[in-house]
């Protein structure tokens, strides 16, 4: 993507870092933050609204500052999401811990498509809804947006089911764990391996005692991006007659970051403006995403998103605490 450094590109860009400032904002309200909602969330509700009521407002050349949030400052805000995770604390979780990130992960995916080609939806919304239920919610989404380069409105679709479900399973997780059987530390794996987001896992992980553990399974769940990346990336090369791989180089990136972040010493006050600004640049590009969302568009997807994130809700709720019973038992 050539970048254009005119007039219209840097109100574009600044307008999407003001929505994203916007949405930290909110993001710090009491009763918002308790229910989990992180600023990348609430970025795409603020675009979507900036979209269908000043859309006609705001200026054509401003398209461009939208598009480079969209993709360039989503690559690297993928890349330095990698500054969440270490390969030591991935390891922490054991052998049934990583079984169950990648049990949960590759049959909840193909669960999404199944659905998705049952329901006939279309192959972008399928692939987008999957990966946000079955890696890390609306980051994954983005990820796999920046490799399938489908239209916003698609990408906005199914980052709406990861809201929805995600928020759900944190209020509902807690009430599973009196009745599951599972010690805390157990059930933060569950939590983990078949919660949406990051954020939610922090809030659900809390709730039962396990906030750690939750959150380090999570975080195994993330690492397994990159790979999925490459393979997404192959998969929609060989559909395209003559086409080469396109490597996803960002995926790359990812991993190297990580390595750097795990081998390497850096203060924590560093980390903590690193991850500052990655979050601030993902809601930047969740900005851009809902203000190239009109309704008309978010209508013409239809029920199916919701109804395929209804059965993967389903599957890694109920599968998912049987999955990591049997691990856990076998691991003893």
């Amino acid at each position: 993507m050539k970048v254009n450094l005119n007039h219209g590109f840097i109100k574009g860009t600044l307008f999407t870092a003001l929505l994203s400032a916007a949405a930290y904002i909110i993001a710090e309200i009491s009763f918002i933050k308790k229910a989990g909602l992180s600023p990348v969330v609430i970025a795409i509700v603020l675009g979507i609204v900036a979209g269908n009521t000043a859309g006609r407002f705001i200026p054509a050349s401003w398209s461009a500052g939208f598009a480079f949030c969209q993709k360039r400052i989503l690559r690297l805000a993928v890349v330095l999401f990698g500054f969440r995770i270490t390969f030591t604390q991935i390891a922490a979780i054991g052998t049934a811990g990583i079984l169950a990130d990648i049990i949960m992960l590759t049959t909840t995916f193909a669960i999404g498509l199944a659905i998705a080609k049952l329901l006939r939806m279309d192959r972008d919304t399928a692939i987008l809804c999957a990966a946000g239920s079955s890696i890390c919610g609306a980051a994954a989404v983005m990820a796999a947006e920046a490799v399938i380069k489908p239209e916003p409105h698609k990408t906005t679709a199914a980052v709406g089911t990861v809201v929805l479900f995600g928020t759900l399973a944190m209020f509902l997780y807690p009430l599973v764990f009196n009745i599951s059987g599972l010690s805390s530390n157990e059930f933060g794996i569950y939590i983990g391996s078949t919660i949406h987001e990051v954020a939610q896992a922090v809030a659900a992980g809390e709730a039962v005692h396990a906030p750690e553990t939750a959150v380090i399974t999570k975080l195994g769940r993330v690492m397994l991006l990159a790979p999925f990346l490459l393979l997404l990336s192959a998969a929609v090369s060989r559909g395209k007659s003559g086409s080469r791989i396109q490597v996803p180089w960002f995926a790359f990136m990812f991993v190297g970051v990580v390595v750097i972040n795990t081998f390497v010493h850096i203060p924590a006050n560093m980390l903590n403006a690193v991850n500052t600004a990655d979050t601030f640049m993902l809601a930047a590009s969740m900005a851009a995403l809902g203000i190239d969302t009109r309704t008309e568009r978010i209508k013409s997807v239809g029920a199916a998103p919701l109804i395929c994130a209804a059965v993967m809700f389903i599957w890694l709720a109920a599968g998912g605490i049987v999955i990591n019973t049997l691990l856990l038992h076998a691991a003893q």
